[in-house]
């Protein structure tokens, strides 16, 4: 599996961009499983269904919405708004779509709250951030709009979401892999 990683991200993409090679490198250590990370991604509609979609290059986008893998991603759905800093602040969406018998194989109960904790403990190591308003759970709530399948969260799948605040980001705010 991969980071998919935005080349050369400047702005909320650099900030994006941190949290997702943090989490990455964390989660597939701590887990041991392939997992897909992803940037900030986009709602698409298609065939009057709305969707996420992780854009590739020119007309070619990839759908996430689904559970063959173990993935996580991130929406902005909030305008930024300027702070008495000269930067900004606004919202993001992350989204977690995992097998959690994979990720914690040696739990025999449904282990969604553990995987929830390690993401929660590597989150809360990152900086600029803060946990401002859910940890939302059930599909009804997490992809709330979005075309799923009630199965997409049922043993040993489960779909989460964080929402967080972003402060105090610059619009020429750059990320180089390793910072």
């Amino acid at each position: 599996m991969a980071n998919n990683l935005k080349t050369n991200p400047v702005g909320l993409d650099a900030v994006i961009a941190k949290i997702q090679t943090k989490l990455y490198d964390k989660l597939t250590v701590l887990w041991g499983v392939s997992l897909e990370g992803y940037p900030r991604c986009y709602e698409i509609k298609r065939d009057k269904k709305i969707t996420v979609e992780h854009f590739i290059s020119a007309n070619d986008y990839v759908s996430l919405i689904h559970v063959d893998k173990n993935r996580f991603f991130f929406l902005n759905k909030k305008d930024y708004k300027q702070n008495s800093n000269r930067a900004f602040d606004t919202e993001i969406e992350l989204y977690f779509i995992l097998n959690v018998k994979e990720c914690k194989s040696s739990i025999n109960h449904r282990a969604d709250e553990e995987v929830r904790l390690d993401v929660m403990n590597i989150l809360s190591t990152i900086g600029n951030i803060g946990i401002n308003t859910s940890i939302s759970t059930g599909i009804e709530d997490v992809l709330k709009g979005y075309d799923y399948k009630f199965t997409d969260d049922m043993q040993p799948y489960h779909c989460f979401k964080i929402t967080m605040s972003v402060n105090d980001f610059k619009l020429n705010q750059t990320f180089c892999n390793g910072n």
